[in-house]
């Protein structure tokens, strides 16, 4: 460990990224290898760490799909009853999957109408409000009863621990809504935030909802606004002072 220098760790970055590895891949590998280092620096294996100065890739944003209005209502209606819940809230929620699959009872609140994401992506806690239709959608949801005593998941096995991967029920329910395009279930947070967008509904409020720390993050969205976004300049055409709008000069 004591022989690793500055030039071996860019060395191994510039491998990995030669090899064809997404720059968001490398910089997640190259974050973890600071990490150990630090650590190994923390209990006097090493002086210093030789990762630091490093620098990441910046990342851009990668290309995202989305279920349009008329598709989203045909896909909600092909999908099976044991996963209705769960993606009604994936899509009115923008909730990530492994947040839904880790959801428990006592995360939703129907009295206040939140439902607490304890533990999201970003470490933060977050509290998104409910609609009438995931409101509608969790009181009718039915609580799994085991040993006698309520499953504390909301969507649990038989055995009480959290349910699997649902991409097998997606696919079904993308394939009966005749929806051919190659959609994630990760895209059904896309889909929440993109229909908020074109809907008028300012991107600090969607970065909220999201959970995102940087709003360069729900820009992502912004070009779905194009009509919001004339609006916006065409406020410039009248003033206060100048109610006639804006005079041009020279």
């Amino acid at each position: 460990m004591i022989d690793i220098t500055r030039r071996d760790v860019e060395s191994y970055v510039s491998m990995r990224r030669a090899s064809g590895l997404a720059d968001a891949t490398v910089n997640r590998e190259l974050c973890c290898l600071k990490n150990m280092l630090s650590k190994a620096v923390d209990w006097n294996y090493l002086e210093t760490n030789p990762a630091w100065g490093v620098k990441q890739r910046k990342e851009n944003p990668g290309a995202f799909d989305f279920l349009r209005r008329d598709e989203l209502d045909r896909f909600l209606s092909a999908v099976t009853p044991t996963w209705r819940t769960f993606f009604t809230l994936a899509v009115y929620t923008g909730m990530r999957k492994g947040e839904l699959l880790s959801l428990r009872w006592e995360n939703l609140d129907l009295r206040s109408g939140i439902i607490t994401v304890p533990d999201s992506k970003n470490g933060d806690c977050r509290y998104i409000p409910m609609n009438t239709a995931v409101r509608d959608t969790i009181i009718c949801h039915p609580k799994r009863i085991l040993d006698g005593s309520v499953c504390s998941y909301v969507f649990s096995n038989k055995d009480g621990r959290p349910r699997v991967d649902p991409r097998t029920a997606f696919r079904k329910a993308l394939e009966l809504a005749g929806i051919e395009r190659n959609l994630r279930i990760h895209d059904l947070r896309h889909t929440f935030a993109s229909i908020l967008v074109m809907e008028g509904v300012d991107l600090r409020t969607i970065a909220n909802l999201l959970g995102h720390r940087d709003i360069k993050m729900t820009m992502r969205y912004a070009h779905l606004a194009p009509e919001h976004l004339k609006e916006a300049v065409e406020k410039l055409l009248v003033s206060k002072g100048n109610p006639e709008g804006l005079r041009r000069e020279g």
